[in-house]
């Protein structure tokens, strides 16, 4: 199921920028950079992770595709545990030009996502399912092919919590 999902959102993706090319307001960017987590639960400490990805920018919309991994997140109720997260992001964005060289974006997508306990280095348990996420921020252009963003996103139910997500990224667009 999962396999058929994630094949069927690339052929979709790619025919559908297929045939946007041609207007000529379209381009790829290749995007990545840390970020730090939390949980809303509070019961695990912050980590710094890291996320590597693309956009398909197009005149009113962006597609997104962003693998994540949320970082080694210790629990602070047993002693020598941790989590992993990673995640498989599609969303939707939209630019909102400030300047010529500052834009505000918001953010919409959903998550595959994965969670790994581990308890004294051994894995002891997992968890993985489907949530939604929210994310803003700024896109500064530091000309018409290089960008840096920061930006913050909210990722909804991901195994009974919330988690909040800071981003610092670097951008290369073709």
């Amino acid at each position: 199921m999962r396999a058929t999902l994630i094949t069927g959102l690339i052929l979709g993706t790619s025919l559908f920028s297929a045939t946007t090319f041609a207007d000529g307001n379209t381009s790829i960017e290749i995007l990545g950079g840390p970020m730090l987590s939390s949980a809303s639960t509070g019961n695990v400490d912050s980590d710094v992770g890291f996320t590597l990805g693309a956009k398909l920018r197009m005149k009113a919309l962006n597609i997104e595709v962003m693998p994540t991994y949320f970082g080694k997140m210790d629990s602070k109720n047993i002693g020598d545990s941790y989590l992993e997260i990673r995640s498989l992001n599609l969303g939707i964005s939209r630019d909102f030009r400030l300047n010529s060289w500052l834009r505000g974006y918001g953010q919409l997508g959903v998550s595959y996502w994965t969670m790994d306990l581990y308890l004294i280095g051994e894995k002891r348990g997992e968890d993985n399912g489907v949530s939604p996420w929210l994310g803003l921020g700024l896109d500064y252009e530091i000309n018409n092919f290089i960008h840096l963003y920061a930006g913050f996103r909210q990722h909804f139910d991901i195994s009974g919590s919330d988690i909040s997500v800071l981003t610092g990224q670097i951008g290369f667009e073709f």
